[in-house]
């Protein structure tokens, strides 16, 4: 079962946590856009559409329809994040969307918060049932709230959450602290 666990982590874990856009000694943004790891499952689902659609009476119907119904699926349910660090501001804004929302209707949920509010930054390690161990960089401010860098987290690769870490505890000027993980538990 674990070599099942890390095949399935190594098959959908994203090839990159963030990527930088900007750097800079003002602003700081950081985006994560959909990954390959969407559009193999949109291929897999179309595939069992299409093996289904053949068994039908009428194949060409049913295969368009069940296709139609799998990219608009893949097209409602693909994520967008960013992250934006400004200094001129004085503002951090985490901001994620869904692609309907984003290109479609114009919808994105936002969060601001004060830059000096920000007291550390640290990386949060998820236990997952078959997957193994999941990552994201979390924002830890001085009322005790905690804010994700990104809604989920990603499998596999922890050096990748340990340099935006770092690039963003140089950023901010705040001591980085050890490569000690704060442990929650997903069920």
């Amino acid at each position: 079962m674990h070599i099942m666990g890390s095949l399935l982590a190594r098959l959908f874990g994203s090839s990159y946590f963030l990527h930088t856009v900007q750097r800079d000694t003002t602003v700081l943004h950081y985006r994560r856009n959909p990954t390959w790891r969407s559009l193999l499952l949109f291929l897999v689902f179309f595939a069992l559409t299409h093996y289904i659609s053949t068994q039908a009476e009428i194949p060409y119907l049913g295969y368009v329809c069940y296709a139609l119904g799998v990219y608009f699926s893949y097209i409602a349910t693909e994520k967008y994040e960013e992250v934006i660090f400004d200094k001129n501001k004085g503002t951090v804004s985490l901001m994620n969307s869904r692609f309907l929302g984003k290109h479609l209707l114009g919808y994105r949920r936002q969060i601001v918060s004060e830059l000096s509010e920000i007291m550390t930054v640290m990386i949060d390690e998820q236990k997952v049932s078959p997957g193994g161990t999941g990552y994201t960089v979390v924002l830890v401010f001085l009322s005790g709230l905690t804010l994700s860098l990104t809604a989920q987290c990603t499998f596999g690769n922890k050096t990748e959450h340990q340099r935006v870490q770092a690039e963003v505890c140089k950023f901010l000027g705040i001591p980085c602290p050890p490569t000690t993980t704060s442990k929650s538990k997903s069920d």
